[in-house]
């Protein structure tokens, strides 16, 4: 499989290696990315449920839209519902956002993200991951990803989630 032109990876010890996710519980030995390295920095994470309601969707694109349209970098996980409507929203202000994935960062998953996928590795914002080139989505890596979402931001907002959630063990 041929390697995206803006493909990165950095190890801890790296100088790029964004500063913020260092003091984590167990930080990634290595972060995979596709899309600007530079967008790694510390930002708000926007999350909610997958299976949100149009409260949900519209509270996400209202304070992710916002938080773009400021400046901030908006960090989510790509998901159906809540997460993908934060990162359109960001696009759709020229803002920048980055979503962290449970699988390789080169892979489309959920596959209803695959547009949003290919505009943040384009350089509209970038895709990491923990998990190395190609690894498939398997169940237990999505609640890990969780801590590098919280690890990346300054803030956490969760717009609508479920008990028991993935949303709150990021939160």
């Amino acid at each position: 499989m041929k390697r995206h032109p803006n493909a990165f990876q950095l190890r801890l010890d790296d100088a790029g290696y964004p500063e913020q996710l260092r003091d984590v519980p167990d930080p990634p030995k290595v972060l995979y990315g596709i899309g600007d390295p530079d967008a790694l920095e510390m930002g708000l994470a926007v999350i909610g449920a997958r299976r949100s309601t149009p409260y949900g969707i519209r509270a996400a694109q209202l304070f992710a839209g916002w938080a773009g349209r400021a400046g901030y970098t908006v960090i989510s996980g790509a998901a159906r519902g809540c997460d993908q409507a934060a990162q359109q929203a960001v696009l759709d202000v020229d803002g920048r956002t980055v979503a962290v994935l449970g699988c390789g960062a080169d892979v489309d998953y959920p596959a209803s993200s695959a547009r949003l996928l290919r505009r943040l590795r384009d350089g509209d914002g970038a895709v990491i991951s923990e998990a190395g080139w190609g690894s498939a989505p398997l169940r237990w890596a999505f609640p890990r990803r969780n801590r590098i979402i919280a690890g990346l931001a300054a803030a956490v907002l969760v717009v609508e989630a479920g008990l028991p959630s993935g949303t709150f063990s990021t939160a």
